[in-house]
């Protein structure tokens, strides 16, 4: 098996290329691979995604979990965006998170500064460059997501990805623990659009 170091994050973070990259999407219910998602050396998870209760769907292993600024300073659903409404997720996900690898992936970063007050001192807390990420993703306002999967093809890592809503309507985005709705500030058909053509050209795999 190869590690890498990613060439955008700080502090040094060193992956195992046998990457699962697990979306939220609510395709995910429709199949029991948790096993075959627990299998990958490295499984990245996103924001307050949950495992517990969907194992035979989603796997239990979680080895680095990307959040944006919203989740990862903890800020409670509905604070400064009405839009932004509690659907069960606990605000306090990230700092109840116990000896993992935590990264911040947006391009508001003044949460940084704090992060040892927003992460466990048990977690070790990584900054991803989001900027790079959505240039050579050509895709405004990214998901992280998305931004994760342009990092790790920065430097040649081949991720496997489930749950990332390939066939969905391109204004909708489902969670497979919520009703989502639909969203506004991300560009979800852009973002499958590009993923395709990347499976066409074997940069990633998509299950």
């Amino acid at each position: 098996k190869m590690k890498k170091i990613l060439a955008n994050v700080l502090p040094e973070l060193e992956l195992d290329t046998n990457i699962a990259i697990i979306g939220s999407g609510g395709q995910l219910l429709n199949d029991e691979i948790g096993n075959e998602i627990d299998s990958f050396a490295e499984v990245v998870r996103f924001n307050r995604a949950p495992t517990e209760g969907f194992e035979k769907h989603v796997g239990s292993k979680t080895t680095l979990r990307i959040a944006n600024n919203h989740v990862f300073e903890n800020i409670p659903h509905g604070d400064n965006d009405e839009s932004w409404k509690d659907t069960g997720q606990p605000t306090n996900f990230i700092l109840d998170q116990r000896n993992q690898r935590i990264m911040l992936l947006n391009k508001h970063t003044e949460g940084w500064k704090h992060r040892d007050v927003h992460v466990h001192e048990s977690c070790q807390k990584f900054l991803g460059d989001f900027n790079k990420a959505e240039f050579y993703g050509d895709v405004y306002a990214p998901t992280v997501g998305f931004a994760f999967i342009v990092l790790c093809l920065l430097d040649d890592i081949t991720p496997t990805l489930f749950g990332f809503g390939i066939e969905e309507d391109s204004n909708s985005a489902s969670h497979y623990w919520e009703d989502k709705g639909k969203n506004t500030s991300h560009k979800y058909g852009h973002e499958r659009e590009r993923l395709k053509e990347w499976v066409t050209e074997g940069l990633l795999v998509i299950k």
